[in-house]
């Protein structure tokens, strides 16, 4: 007797009833080259239908049974460029990026400069996904023109994370404007803060006077990054920002102790 084929599926799945495990049942013991027939039924009723099958996709890929999705892969990313429905594509997007992680490099480069092609944000997520979960110094370039394109804190994150000193270093006075840009947004974007200090750390000699001007104008993370880079700071300074900022005294004292500023943390004891 034949298998139930799913790819003859016609209608959506919106809760989890009996066509939900009906569907995940015969779905589950499928092989590879089933799944991929059934596919375009994700991709047509998405919801969760579409997530069961990436489910299955995902979990055939961590079993090491790749041959016949990556076989697949020239077709839906094909039909992926022809996409013009937001939802459509970001199904194909949601299937090609799991594919892609088991793709040769050629083909991981393709799909992440598709995704940075893309108008939507999703798939410039995926990208940067991609690569950090496989980098290759060759996706640098990939990278820096994405940088010039959308200049935006995901690429920025990237970037600080991924590319060496070198071209940082090249890079420092585009990638400190855009902090420069975006001044009042530190005033209450942590994230955004903490990606200035990671800047600032992976190359400090480019930014001496900057980290000093922390001092004054948010000497916590002034601290933290003294700290980072095993500087001594005053201890009159790191006295007066315990007494002045009582929000961060939950990781002041630890610093400190990290710092080695053991005088700093006695005058603390004797006049709390």
């Amino acid at each position: 007797m034949d298998i139930v084929s799913l790819a003859a599926w016609n209608k959506p799945i919106k809760s989890k009833d009996d066509s939900y495990y009906l569907f995940k049942g015969i779905l589950s013991v499928y092989a590879p080259n089933e799944v991929i027939k059934a596919i375009n039924v994700g991709l047509r009723y998405g919801g969760l239908l579409f997530l069961l099958i990436v489910e299955k996709i995902k979990e055939d890929l961590d079993f090491k049974k790749t041959t016949e999705y990556i076989s697949s892969y020239a077709k839906l990313l094909s039909d992926f460029k022809k996409i013009k429905n937001y939802y459509e594509n970001q199904r194909y997007a949601t299937i090609i990026f799991e594919i892609g992680q088991f793709l040769p490099l050629k083909n991981k480069k393709e799909i992440i400069k598709i995704f940075f092609d893309s108008d939507y944000k999703n798939n410039h997520k995926r990208a940067l996904s991609l690569m950090l979960n496989n980098w290759h110094d060759s996706f640098g370039n990939i990278l820096v023109r994405a940088w010039g394109k959308y200049k935006n804190k995901k690429v920025m994150e990237t970037i600080i994370k991924v590319l060496p000193k070198n071209i940082l270093v090249n890079m420092c006075d585009e990638l400190y404007l855009y902090f420069t840009e975006n001044k009042t947004s530190l005033n209450y974007d942590f994230s955004l803060k903490l990606l200035r200090n990671q800047l600032f750390l992976k190359i400090p000699d480019k930014f001496i006077e900057q980290i000093d001007e922390l001092a004054e104008s948010d000497p916590i993370s002034f601290i933290f990054i003294k700290k980072e880079l095993n500087k001594k700071i005053e201890d009159d300074f790191a006295i007066k920002i315990y007494n002045k900022h009582f929000g961060s005294r939950k990781y002041l004292p630890r610093w400190y102790a990290e710092m080695g500023m053991w005088n700093v943390l006695n005058k603390i004891i004797k006049n709390s």
